[in-house]
């Protein structure tokens, strides 16, 4: 997935859940994408300084893989890592696994959020020099 030798770090779970579920009973591919954009979110900003006036948004997701399902009662977790710190953006890669077996269920390369003025929707330097990890 990534060149990046930093060690994968889990922070968020979700319990699959019912209405969670698509035709085939397993996690919906659409709600797996929110729960990893929301993630993502959280962990960008906490690593640029969780300032409350920075204003982040999703610029690119890049390289989607699904692996393996996700089923009713699985706890799923949500492994981080910056791959890059731009002026205005940070860059992630994302592995998605089961809690319990730690089989991956989905792994997304070169998420990018970018801070904007929050009027003018323009890119804006997060003044960041190094993650907070």
């Amino acid at each position: 997935m990534s060149s990046n030798n930093q060690p994968w770090t889990f922070y968020g779970r979700r319990l699959v859940q019912t209405g969670n579920l698509n035709h085939n009973d397993t996690l919906f591919g659409g709600t797996m994408m929110s729960w990893i954009d929301e993630e993502i979110y959280i962990y960008a900003k906490c690593q640029l300084g969780n300032q409350d006036d920075m204003t982040m948004v999703t610029a690119r997701f890049g390289e989607i893989n699904f692996r393996s399902p996700a089923h009713k009662g699985n706890i799923i977790e949500f492994g981080m890592k910056t791959t890059m710190l731009g002026r205005t953006s940070i860059t992630v890669d994302v592995l998605v696994r089961n809690k319990s077996t730690h089989s991956i269920i989905c792994e997304v390369n070169d998420v990018t959020f970018v801070c904007v003025d929050p009027e003018t929707m323009a890119p804006k330097p997060h003044g960041i020099k190094e993650c907070k990890q």
